[in-house]
C-alpha cells in the first residue's frame, strides 16, 4: 500500500455485509473490540428482512437480521451503520460507501514486462521444439 503525503499509512476500514447473526468463528462484538483496539473503524450493512427465511435440510428457518448487534459494532469502532432489505437499497448503500472511500491512481509502464514475458515464452517454445524434433542448429 502507498503512504499518504505526511508519511503515515493510509487509513484502514472494514465493511461487513451480514444479517448480524454469528454462526461460526469469532462473535461479531469480540471482532469489533479487536478492531477498535487497533483503531480500525468497521462499517456495517445489515441485510435482510424481519420475515426472511432460508431452507435448511428441507425446512424453512426464519433469519431476521440482528440490527442491534450490527449497530453496536459500528458504534464501538467509530464506523457507520446501514440497513438494506432489497437489492436496490443495497446498491444505494454501496454507492454511499464508495463516495466515502478515496482511491489513488498510479500510471506504470508495463510494456517491458510484456515484451520480457513474450521473449521468455518464445525461448521456451524454441527449446521445446528442438527437444521434440531432435533437431539442433
Amino acid at each position: 500500500t502507498s503512504s499518504q503525503t505526511d508519511g503515515s499509512p493510509p487509513p484502514a476500514t472494514i465493511v461487513i455485509l451480514s444479517d448480524g447473526a454469528t454462526t461460526k468463528g469469532v462473535p461479531i462484538l469480540e471482532a469489533a473490540r479487536r478492531a477498535a483496539a487497533v483503531e480500525i473503524p468497521v462499517s456495517t450493512i445489515t441485510y435482510g428482512t424481519a420475515t426472511g427465511t432460508v431452507t435448511v435440510q428441507g425446512q424453512s428457518v426464519q433469519v431476521p437480521p440482528d440490527t442491534q448487534s450490527m449497530a453496536a459494532v459500528a458504534e464501538l469502532t467509530g464506523g457507520s451503520t446501514f440497513e438494506a432489505a432489497t437489492a436496490d437499497q443495497l446498491r444505494t448503500v454501496y454507492q454511499d460507501i464508495q463516495a466515502r472511500v478515496g482511491t489513488t491512481q498510479e500510471r506504470r509502464e508495463l510494456t517491458l514486462w510484456f515484451v520480457g514475458a513474450a521473449f521468455a515464452a518464445l525461448l521456451v517454445a524454441a527449446v521445446a521444439g528442438f527437444v521434440w524434433t531432435g533437431r539442433f542448429l
